[in-house]
């Protein structure tokens, strides 16, 4: 249950640190406590009553695993832009920012590079040969997969680079006006189609036009 785990955290430890066998409703719950539990239990069958109306049962289980912070580029397209001396300052500088997100209390990070053949080894995902939207979106539901047998996930994503880097998913235009497509990165968000619910909140660095990386990198040393 989406709630269930609050349960857990709001019994705490003794002030002493000695633990006594006790009868676990009397001693840890007392009748507030009893009470915040009714109310998350209320809360998760409202829950599950709207993720069954939107024909979304699944969003009533809360995913337990431990969130990784993801940052996801394409060596291949830094390589076609920029050239492999600056493509690999631009990814050690990803990694640096990487390490300091393991810094942060409840939270892993990954550096995913899926069509690195290093990267893809480390993290045993599938190579990729090309670097499309469709086939990056796919990876990330490898990657994904792949974390869950270390009791991962994907918990937020950066994507670095503009859209000749990490393309853009074209998206048809809900409005009326000329465009046909609208660049959107909601699909990198989730790992169905269902690109309106994000499963993770997604944010891009992008760069600018040309062989010039430097607003690139400034962006990732200010983040550093």
């Amino acid at each position: 249950m989406a709630f269930a785990f609050f349960k857990e955290d709001i019994a705490t430890l003794p002030v002493d640190g000695n633990f006594k066998t006790q009868n676990f409703d009397e001693s840890i719950f007392n009748q507030e406590t009893r009470q915040t539990v009714a109310a998350l239990d209320e809360i998760q069958s409202d829950f599950d009553q709207v993720t069954r109306k939107i024909n979304r049962p699944e969003l009533s289980n809360a995913d337990t695993r431990f969130p990784s912070y993801v940052f996801m580029t394409s060596r291949n397209n830094l390589n076609k832009k920029y050239g492999e001396n600056t493509s690999q300052v631009i990814i050690d500088s990803i990694r640096n920012l990487s390490a300091k997100i393991l810094e942060l209390p409840g939270w892993n990070s990954t550096v995913f590079i899926p069509d690195d053949p290093e990267n893809a080894n480390e993290l045993g995902t599938t190579l990729l040969e090309t670097s499309n939207a469709e086939t990056l979106k796919r990876a990330l539901i490898d990657l994904d997969s792949k974390l869950s047998v270390k009791g991962e996930m994907i918990g937020a994503l950066l994507i670095v680079g503009g859209n000749d880097i990490v393309p853009f998913h074209l998206l048809p235009n809900p409005t009326d006006d000329s465009d046909p497509n609208v660049p959107s990165d909601n699909p990198y968000a989730t790992l169905d189609d269902n690109y309106f619910v994000q499963q993770w909140p997604v944010g891009r660095l992008p760069d600018e036009k040309g062989k010039d990386a430097g607003y690139l990198l400034e962006q990732l040393r200010f983040l550093n």
